[in-house]
């Protein structure tokens, strides 16, 4: 019988003296579970301290505005948070509604994933031995 682990990986993200960008494969290991729950609740609280920190510079220094093409299938979440009021976009550049300390956590953090934005993720590991 084979059991699982799941490890939470740290992305690795540079600066090119415009903008963040991420970089390699795979991430680094950060910590690891026996339990996919709490793993998966443990990788949303560093997620949202993340986005949290960068909120305030996210579209400044992390979304190249004329990356996105938000009328495409691919950007569709993008469009979406337009749709909803928590993004402005003015055809090449993005920002934000409201300020930034009035979005709560899981705006924010649905705001990032739509640009893909993260920098934690999981990955499941069998366990041979």
């Amino acid at each position: 019988m084979s059991r699982s682990i799941w490890i939470v990986n740290k992305e690795g993200w540079e600066y090119d003296d415009s903008y963040y960008y991420r970089y390699g494969s795979g991430g680094q290991p950060h910590q690891a579970f026996t339990d996919k729950e709490i793993a998966e609740s443990f990788l949303r609280d560093l997620e949202l301290s993340e986005i949290t920190d960068i909120a305030p510079i996210l579209f400044r220094d992390y979304v190249k505005g004329g990356d996105y093409d938000i009328d495409d299938e691919y950007h569709k979440d993008i469009s979406d948070l337009r749709n909803k009021k928590l993004i402005q976009y003015d055809g090449y550049n993005f920002d934000y509604t409201k300020p930034v300390d009035e979005y709560s956590g899981e705006e924010l953090l649905s705001i990032g994933k739509a640009f893909g934005i993260t920098f934690f993720s999981l990955i499941e590991v069998e366990l041979v031995a």
